[in-house]
């Protein structure tokens, strides 16, 4: 394994002055799976104030940003490396950090007090890999497994609860049975933790191997997401579905592409459905029943916004994940006319992101309707050669501005309605996107009336 020169630089500088150095924790751990780390932390016997004496000959700035805890920031070469003391972590009073730290010498003391084998492992190109726990058995078993007592490592910071989900999705690990044990007695923990951290995990998560932990781990996700727990093995008694709420949405998850927002958005998108059920006679079979779910994309859309919003997602997230959601079921038609109105209402990306949670939703339907994909995969080739014959469909486009009809006496809210008079009549191809075409028709139709 070969480390950047940057970090290089810091560990030789550390090592010169007579201190251990090394990369450490989950750079080590990707660097071993043959991934690219995206980000270096190191560890060290020096106290802050030593490696501000041994770096100081080196190009380098250092922040102090966690002194209590024995850190600080170096930032080299246009990068950014967190050095922390080897240390000992004091007791846990807040499920997140210790109240104390105390400085110590001992390599194998810093790693025992980290979350999982895996990341427990430290590197040097002058040592090699310092593994006092097995990581790297458990990497080639790809095994999520607690330092030591899983219930003492949960209990310190119970984020670890999620972060263990996390890496069993995003690298397709499965969780030791021990720990596992632990993540379901300990669940309860994650109502401590702030909901930002539970978001950024979630983000993470999400975008890997959802559908077999979250399966697996329904009770700790519905600490955080209680809905979930409902559509849990819910029947949905309907000709479109053979799966219950629950395994329909993660089949749905896992046909999507790993994109935060459209996988959040399927997660929720069916949450409202236990609330919307009704179970409605057949008009061609008296006495037969069926699933209704009328009104469910609106009421998972609140689900979802209450849930976003505890977590502090931030806006922009919000509203794509709540549109995703409450247009999961609308019609789309490929016709050009039809993409045009939806690319103008959605805009590029969100428009292509609809489709992809149309094309999962129904991909995770009875076999029987899944053919219907192909209507989706027809819109979005419409979209993209709308895109590239850079044909209007948005007010950008337009070839008349606001200016030019206040120019004609337009005023306020006149100007938007008239320029989205002009937008539509361009796409329905009753006028052509040129300025002097389209003043000629908005003066004749206003004449009109």
């Amino acid at each position: 394994m070969i480390l950047p020169d940057y970090v290089n630089k810091i560990i030789t500088a550390l090592e010169s002055a007579g201190y251990e150095a090394y990369a450490v924790g989950g750079c080590v751990r990707d660097m071993m799976l043959g991934l690219t780390p995206s980000d270096y932390d190191v560890t060290t016997s020096a106290t802050p104030d030593e490696v501000k004496t041994a770096l100081g000959k080196v190009a380098c700035s250092i922040h102090d940003t966690g002194l209590k805890h024995g850190t600080v920031t170096v930032s080299i070469d246009n990068n950014a490396v967190e050095i922390t003391t080897f240390r000992i972590d004091g007791e846990y009073t807040d499920n997140r950090r210790p109240e104390s730290v105390i400085f110590t010498n001992n390599l194998r003391d810093d790693l025992s007090r980290r979350d999982f084998t895996i990341n427990a492992m430290a590197f040097s190109e002058k040592t090699g890999i310092v593994d006092y726990f097995n990581g790297r058995e458990d990497l080639k078993g790809q095994l999520i497994r607690a330092v030591g007592d899983p219930q003492k490592r949960f209990n310190e910071d119970g984020l670890r609860i999620l972060r263990a989900i996390r890496f069993a999705a995003v690298y397709g690990f499965t969780i030791e049975p021990e720990t596992s044990a632990a993540v379901h007695q300990l669940r309860e923990l994650i109502k401590n933790i702030a909901g930002e951290r539970i978001a950024q995990e979630l983000n993470k998560l999400v975008c890997g191997r959802v559908s077999e932990v979250i399966a697996e781990y329904t009770d700790v996700f519905a600490e955080f997401i209680p809905e979930l727990h409902d559509c849990k093995g819910f029947d949905q008694h309907s000709k479109y579905h053979d799966r219950d709420v629950l395994t329909h949405t993660l089949n749905a998850m896992d046909l999507s592409p790993p994109d935060k927002a459209t996988r959040l958005a399927l997660l929720l998108h069916d949450t409202g459905k236990p609330q919307a059920f009704k179970l409605v006679e057949k008009k061609s079979e008296p006495d037969c029943f069926k699933g209704s779910f009328k009104g469910h994309a609106a009421i998972s859309a609140e689900i979802a916004r209450k849930t976003m919003r505890r977590l502090k997602y931030d806006n922009d997230t919000l509203y794509n994940v709540l549109c995703l959601i409450k247009f999961h079921s609308i019609p789309i038609n490929a016709d050009e006319k039809a993409v045009k109105r939806l690319l103008n209402r959605f805009g590029e990306d969100l428009f292509f992101r609809l489709i992809d949670v149309h094309i999962a939703d129904d991909s995770a339907k009875a076999e029987q309707w899944r053919k219907r994909v192909s209507h989706f995969h027809e819109a979005a080739k419409t979209a993209r050669e709308i895109i590239a014959q850079n044909s209007c469909f948005s007010l950008k486009q337009l070839a008349v501005k606001g200016g030019d009809l206040v120019e004609m006496g337009y005023r306020n809210k006149e100007i938007g309605a008239g320029l989205n008079f002009l937008l539509q009549a361009v796409i329905d191809e009753k006028c052509e996107n040129e300025r002097n075409k389209l003043l000629t028709f908005l003066t004749e139709n206003k004449r009109s009336k």
